[in-house]
């Protein structure tokens, strides 16, 4: 986890949405991608989702607002297809929440080298809630300014003082994130034959199994 508190900021904003989604906003916090890690901030980001529904339960659903200011190309050389395809799958196929909306803002100039990464993967649901920002302006009608943090024109506040309590939040929960890692399914008990990574995707390894640190 100390890993990803180093590289990126991931939180959910204190106010949902007007159809009361839960708002998760990201943006990294280094330019130099030299310690870039994508398979630990997707850990991170299943890390804050595990926490949150222990602590609210089900939520009505998940808008991701993603701001690539500070995304170079060397950020890009650092994504793995293999890893790319089994979070675009836990997307589609395994998250317990529904997901309402990918928004980017600020989008970079190369974004399209970027989509051509990740459409592959992704089914026409996905693609169709999927919206591209060059200002936050026209995020507003997506995600309120109410609920968005200052940075983006919003009125929720600043994102140094939400990040702040947090991750402090976050490390409270460690003792909970590490007993979490140690609930395994028994795929023994599964009808037919039982099914990893490599059965899903012809390849073994995992990025959940990650360490806390």
């Amino acid at each position: 986890m100390k890993t990803a508190l180093d590289i990126v900021v991931i939180v959910p904003l204190t106010i949902p949405t007007k159809d009361q989604y839960t708002v998760l906003y990201g943006k990294l916090l280094k330019s130099d991608a030299t310690d870039f890690s994508f398979e630990s901030c997707l850990k991170f980001l299943l890390m804050i989702a595990d926490v949150i529904q222990r602590e609210s339960g089900a939520v009505h659903g998940y808008t991701f607002v993603l701001d690539m200011e500070g995304v170079t190309m060397g950020h890009v050389a650092r994504l793995t297809i293999s890893t790319i395809r089994k979070f675009l799958h836990f997307l589609q196929e395994a998250m317990p929440v529904r997901l309402k909306g990918i928004h980017l803002t600020n989008v970079v100039p190369f974004i399209d080298k970027i989509l051509m990464l990740i459409k592959p993967f992704m089914k026409k649901e996905l693609l169709e809630i999927l919206h591209l920002h060059s200002k936050p302006e026209t995020l507003y009608p997506f995600v309120q300014k109410e609920c968005l943090i200052k940075e983006l024109g919003g009125n929720a506040g600043s994102l140094m003082e939400i990040q702040k309590t947090f991750n402090q939040h976050m490390v409270d929960n460690r003792d909970f994130l590490i007993q979490l890692e140690k609930v395994k399914a028994d795929e023994s008990k599964r009808p037919g034959k039982p099914k990893d990574s490599g059965a899903i995707f012809g390849m073994e390894g995992n990025f959940k199994k990650l360490d806390i640190d």
